[in-house]
């Protein structure tokens, strides 16, 4: 692996969308027809069980040891059952916190627009601090093979490049915009796209071949060197 690009994310790197809302349908006034029959926060309710919505971020069985860590504390600290899924991903997390069926989920910034859209009444609660920054911002990188004969980003053109998710902030668009930017349009400039639905997996993808260049997040990669 040789060329390596990043960019810094000045935004939220993780967030928590809250919405302890009633199961009514009356629209919240203000909000758009789209959101008529979504869960509402005008009225809140006592719950016997606080669900929360993960989505793929590094290797499942990793999340697993960190969020049952997690699971644990929240249980103890706010004396209330919490349970902690991790989805498939990253749409699977939008779609159940708008939907009501969990009250808290762990999204990336891009992720939570996307939800806040749908659900005006989702609200960010934390923000996860990067370890080696000590700021709540992170970098996306975009890593390529260079014996795929890539030594800069104009190199990518007719090659194969995976992304994370389309709802992925590191591994789609902060690098699309830039991709914008440089006058490249990834279905029309690369041979081939490939969503590898995590960051790890976005990873292997590279390691194994099946891409030559990717878009993680700079941690994910800092981890294989």
């Amino acid at each position: 692996m040789g060329i390596f690009k990043q960019f810094r994310l000045v935004a939220i790197a993780l967030l928590l969308g809250v919405a302890f809302s009633s199961c009514g349908e009356n629209p919240v006034p203000g909000n758009s027809q789209s959101n008529n029959n979504l869960p509402s926060s005008n009225a809140e309710k006592s719950i016997a069980e606080l669900n929360m919505a993960i989505i793929p971020w590094v290797s499942s069985e990793k999340q697993k040891e960190d969020f049952q860590r997690l699971e644990e504390y929240l249980t103890k600290t706010l004396s209330l059952p919490v349970k902690i899924s991790l989805t498939k991903d990253y749409q699977e997390s939008i779609d159940l916190l708008v939907e009501g069926k969990v009250e808290i989920a762990y999204l990336g910034p891009f992720s939570y627009i996307k939800a806040k859209k749908r659900n005006d009444n989702l609200e960010p609660l934390v923000a996860h601090i990067e370890k080696s920054t000590a700021r709540p911002w992170y970098t996306s990188a975009i890593i390529a093979n260079t014996e795929a004969g890539i030594n800069s980003l104009e190199d990518l053109k007719g090659k194969r490049f995976g992304f994370v998710s389309k709802s992925s902030t590191s591994g789609f668009l902060v690098p699309s915009a830039h991709f914008k930017e440089i006058n490249i349009e990834p279905e029309r400039s690369f041979a081939a796209v490939e969503y590898a639905g995590g960051h790890l997996k976005n990873m292997e993808a590279l390691i194994a071949g099946k891409v030559d260049a990717i878009a993680v997040d700079k941690v994910n990669y800092l981890k294989f060197v």
